[in-house]
Parts: structure tokens; C-alpha cells; sequence
């Protein structure tokens, strides 16, 4: 197991050399004082290698994951422990894929990582290293049980389901354990698993409401966000979100406004044609950029607001409040809220990433995981 700057609920820091060090202290941010607010509290922080998703076992076990978009890349998913170490996970085999090797047995480029109610770790494989070609038997759902760590389930994606350009990027498991649902940020689509037969199929691909707004610039750290050549990252259907009984269906494409939903009866009944699956889609509200999205078990779903620093929440009856603001969380991404109401963000700086600034990392490490209390109500 390989030691790393990380910090967990501690002041200090176990460096590579294995020596004990105290860990330098920024000047704290002003958190924000509105009563519609939580103050965030900063939980692990993760040295040189770039985290997406977080996920928390109900024993208060945080898995991470870090997508294959660095020439150094430690591991595709990882547990924080206890000790302050990243330990692969669930074991180095996994994780050791390369260019060149059989990927059915490895992660390759992992997305995302969810943990149901059972506790199993589920870990989204989008199989597109640096979101290049996908490689064969790469892009796959691996189910972990989190009790003995043992995968326990794979379920393969074959170029039907994921086709070169997709990129798998956000899985949600429904309540009862029987199906999965994926976005494809690549080239936009919900992609629906019956985990009990092994069925899948490939949905609203052509549809709007999977799509990146054209001529949306999300302005993100107080400048649009834009590839060098100067055209905006068209990111498609991106963060996604169960209602607490698992009837309803969110998602969101991540360079644009609108927030959608579906229901899932329509996306589970496969004598439901393509067609009419697409006549079934609700336009929600429009909230800006977002990247992760999560229900808590009052139905109220939680975003991640780029363009503000901030996390949102809406509730039943479509009012929005902020739930959290602060200038440390830079590109919140990532979502996971706990039972006992915990809600746990990555913040990935994606905006601050070379290929977005002219080639020069403006970065800042290292990368933070932070947690609040959700408000009531």
C-alpha cells in the first residue's frame, strides 16, 4: 500500500517518505453566514492525483476514484483509511492496467463510484482513457462488496451500449437493487441495465435533453470556460439522480441550463419503443452548469453549481436555496449524501486543468474532499 499525502479528519500528513509532517495551514475561507447555509468542513485531501467521485458506505468507509487523465496514474479507485494511506481497492490487480493489456479483469479509465444501500460498491468504467478510444472490454460496471472485498459482479458494455466517442460518466443503482442507470457524456444518452437478466439498451441518443447547449459558455472562476482553440467543452448528459423510491429519473448535460426527468417505468418496460421513451421526458428547471446530483431521503435533490462555487438544492416544489458556497469548493463535482444526512463533495478543478488554460496547470494542490450537515427542511 503506497502512503500518500492525505488527510482525514486530522491535522497531520503521512508523506511519501513515511515520515510525519504537519500540514501546512491555508488561511480560512469566509464561510458563508446566510441561515439557508452549511459551513463546509474539509475532510480528506488527496496530493497529485485528480479525484471525480466520492462514495460512503454506511460503516463510514470513503471511496474515491481518479479517471485516467494524467500521464501519472497511481490507481483507478481507492479506499482513504484510516491511517491516512490510499489503499488500492479493492486490490493492485485492478488497478493495474496499462496501455496494451487486457482491461476485462482492470479498471481502465473509472468515472464515477456509488454505493447502494446494501453497501456494495458499484464502480462506472467509462473504458476511454484521456477520452480517447474506447478500449476493448473497457467500459464496464464492476460491483464490489464492500463486507469482504470481493468483486462480485461485472457487467460488460459492448460498442452497442458504448460506442467509440461515448464516455460513461455517472451511475445511480434503484432501490431494489434490479437496475442500473448510466449516463454517456460523450455523445449523450441514458443507458438502462436490468441487473437481474443482464439486459441493456441504449436510450434518448438523439434526444435534446441529453445534449450540451450549443453556445453555452459556463463562466467558471470568473472566466467562460473554453477549450484552447477557444470552443466550449460539449459535455452531454453528465450528473444523475434517483428520486428516494427510485420512480423518477433526473439528469443533467453539463454544459447546459435545463435539468430533466424521466420516469423510470417508461426506462425499465422494454416493450416501451425508443420513440415513446423520448415523448416522456419533463423539462424540470433550469440551473445552470451542474455536474453531480443526488436525492436525499425527503426527495429534495442536491446539485453541484459550477458557476457558483456552490452546492443547490431544490425541493418538491421546485424552489431552489443554497445549500453550501465557498471559494475552496473549485469545480464541485462528485456527490454522495449519507443516511444520516451527511453530504460529501470532491472538487476536481477541471476548469483549472492545462488542456483549458493555454497549456499552463493552474491547478492547486492538493485536491479536497469537503462534507456538511444538510439543513432540515
Amino acid at each position: 500500500m503506497r502512503r500518500l499525502a492525505i488527510w482525514c479528519c486530522a491535522p497531520l500528513v503521512l508523506c511519501l517518505c513515511g515520515c510525519v509532517k504537519r500540514a501546512p495551514r491555508e488561511a480560512a475561507q469566509p464561510a458563508p453566514q446566510s441561515p439557508q447555509r452549511a459551513q463546509i468542513e474539509e475532510v480528506s485531501f488527496i496530493r497529485d492525483f485528480q479525484p471525480t467521485g466520492v462514495a460512503v458506505s454506511s460503516t463510514g468507509r470513503i471511496f474515491v476514484n481518479f479517471p485516467r487523465w494524467d500521464p501519472e496514474h497511481y490507481c483507478s479507485v481507492g479506499e482513504i483509511t484510516s491511517d491516512m494511506t490510499l489503499r488500492k481497492y479493492p486490490d493492485d490487480e485492478w488497478n493495474s492496467w496499462q496501455k496494451g493489456k487486457d482491461a476485462k479483469d482492470r479498471f481502465v479509465c473509472v468515472q464515477s463510484v456509488y454505493v447502494d444501500k446494501n453497501d456494495y460498491l458499484w464502480a462506472l468504467d467509462a473504458g476511454a482513457p484521456n477520452f480517447e478510444k474506447v478500449v476493448k472490454d473497457g467500459p464496464k460496471l464492476v460491483k464490489i462488496a464492500t463486507g469482504n472485498n470481493k468483486v462480485s459482479t461485472v457487467v460488460y458494455f459492448d460498442q452497442q451500449i458504448a460506442p467509440d466517442g461515448s464516455y460513461l460518466n455517472d451511475v445511480r443503482i434503484d432501490p431494489a437493487g434490479e437496475y442500473a442507470y448510466i449516463t454517456d457524456s460523450g455523445l449523450g444518452a441514458i443507458i438502462v441495465v436490468n441487473l437481474v437478466s443482464g439486459e441493456k439498451r441504449r436510450l434518448l441518443a438523439k434526444h435534446y435533453s441529453v445534449k450540451a447547449l450549443k453556445g453555452y459558455a459556463p463562466v467558471i472562476g470568473g472566466r467562460e470556460w473554453r477549450l484552447d482553440s477557444g470552443e466550449v467543452p460539449q459535455i452531454n448528459a453528465d450528473g444523475i439522480a434517483l428520486s428516494p423510491d427510485g420512480s423518477w429519473l433526473y439528469y443533467h448535460a453539463l454544459t447546459a441550463r435545463a435539468l430533466y426527468r424521466i420516469r423510470t417505468e417508461y426506462l425499465k418496460d422494454w416493450s416501451v419503443a425508443p420513440q415513446m421513451v423520448e415523448s416522456k421526458v419533463e423539462y424540470v428547471a433550469d440551473t445552470g452548469a451542474t455536474d453531480g446530483m443526488e436525492t436525499d431521503k425527503g426527495g429534495n435533490l442536491y446539485l453541484t453549481a459550477l458557476e457558483k462555487n456552490a452546492v443547490i438544492r431544490m425541493d418538491a416544489d421546485g424552489k431552489v436555496t443554497t445549500v453550501a458556497a465557498d471559494d475552496r469548493l473549485q469545480w464541485p463535482d462528485s456527490i454522495c449524501i449519507t443516511p444520516d444526512g451527511t453530504l460529501y463533495v470532491t472538487t476536481s478543478q477541471i476548469h483549472l486543468m492545462p488542456r483549458f488554460n493555454n497549456g499552463v496547470p493552474r491547478r492547486t494542490m492538493p485536491y479536497r474532499i469537503f462534507r456538511l450537515k444538510i439543513p432540515e427542511g
